[in-house]
């Protein structure tokens, strides 16, 4: 028999010699088959392991020789690897994550189309693209007029997309506000109020649209 005690009862289990041996041989077997499933994960892993770090290097090297076409199908290759091994701890989105990776390397295209289509395609979020546009905003050293056509690319396919999501067309608004250009936030605004979109502000979009306005006319 097996005895335990718990609070102020004791617990006895009765079972054969036979019956002992056979329990006993279960939990080895379940033993054995744990282990040998945790080898089996850490085989996994180090395959994913060597061949994301070989994607890596090749894509590292295809940024540097400006063949852009083929970075992006190695960014491809990387986020279908992750889909085949679900049981890999290796997210796409979280802190050191492939949207990250993404968007780093698409900050070094000369222009914004590829990044795009690949975040649309993979990451098909308003806020992934938007960070997009930001982190594209702050890295690059093009000229302003470039720069600024490229990043409107962006926000125009975030609205395209996501025309119901008043909170990045705000978030649109402030940043073209903020960079000085004021016509364009002034655009985006007014796309806003047109899609009767709510800015979780008292006056909305419409009163935003009439402080822009009003803004602009001082500036001149």
């Amino acid at each position: 028999c097996q005895c335990f005690g718990v609070a102020n009862h004791l617990c006895v289990i009765y079972r054969s010699t036979e019956e002992w041996e056979l329990l006993d041989a279960r939990e080895r077997e379940i033993r054995e088959l744990r282990d040998e499933q945790i080898r089996e994960l850490e085989v996994e892993e180090l395959v994913f392991e060597n061949e994301d770090n070989h994607l890596s290097v090749k894509l590292a090297e295809c940024v540097t020789n400006k063949q852009y076409s083929e970075a992006t199908r190695l960014l491809s290759l990387r986020v279908e690897l992750r889909k085949e091994n679900p049981k890999i701890k290796r997210y796409l989105v979280s802190r050191g994550g492939l949207l990250g990776e993404a968007i780093t390397t698409f900050c070094n295209f000369p222009q914004t189309d590829e990044g795009i289509r690949f975040i649309l395609e993979h990451f098909p979020w308003s806020w992934a693209l938007f960070g997009f546009a930001r982190r594209y905003y702050s890295s690059c050293s093009y000229s302003r007029k470039d720069l600024t056509v490229e990043i409107d690319k962006i926000f125009r396919a975030i609205i395209e997309q996501f025309r119901d999501d008043a909170r990045v067309h705000k978030m649109i608004c402030l940043f073209w506000e903020r960079e000085g250009e004021l016509q364009r936030a002034i655009e985006y605004c007014g796309i806003g109020v047109s899609r009767s979109l709510k800015d979780g502000t008292v006056n909305g979009f419409p009163g935003r649209l009439k402080r822009l306005e009003n803004k602009q006319r001082r500036k001149r």
